[in-house]
């Protein structure tokens, strides 16, 4: 896997999900600060960043991963073919859901937290 994509979910809704997915590369040490990472910083630094609303959770992720997809394919890092190097990084209680992308569990992940501060930003109005 070339790619990973850290993602976060939020219920703020009784009709909507949302998701927050954001896309590094596959390197445990990163060339920037994780600790303390605010929405602009990561927006700025990381491949890709992606919200989406849906009201069905295998739906939303699914477009947050064809999203992140499109995004790594205009920025030129992806090449168009068959294989997807992407790895989807999940919290525990998502390992059993089956998604587009092959999905790797984890508790904790500078991505899964960046995709957490991602969302939380976005939920307060930050855009």
């Amino acid at each position: 896997m070339l790619f990973q994509t850290g993602i976060a979910i939020s219920k703020e809704s009784e009709v909507d999900i949302f998701v927050a997915a954001v896309t590094w590369f596959n390197k445990d040490n990163p060339p920037f600060v994780t600790r303390g990472m605010t929405y602009p910083y990561i927006k700025e630094n990381l491949l890709s960043v992606i919200i989406v609303t849906n009201s069905e959770l295998h739906e939303t992720v699914n477009a947050a991963c064809h999203r992140t997809i499109e995004r790594l394919l205009i920025r030129r890092c992806l090449k168009p073919g068959n294989q997807i190097p992407v790895e989807l990084l999940v919290k525990p209680y998502l390992a059993k859901e089956h998604f587009m992308l092959t999905s790797k569990r984890t508790k904790t992940h500078w991505l899964l937290n960046a995709a957490s501060k991602t969302l939380d930003a976005w939920l307060r109005g930050e855009r």
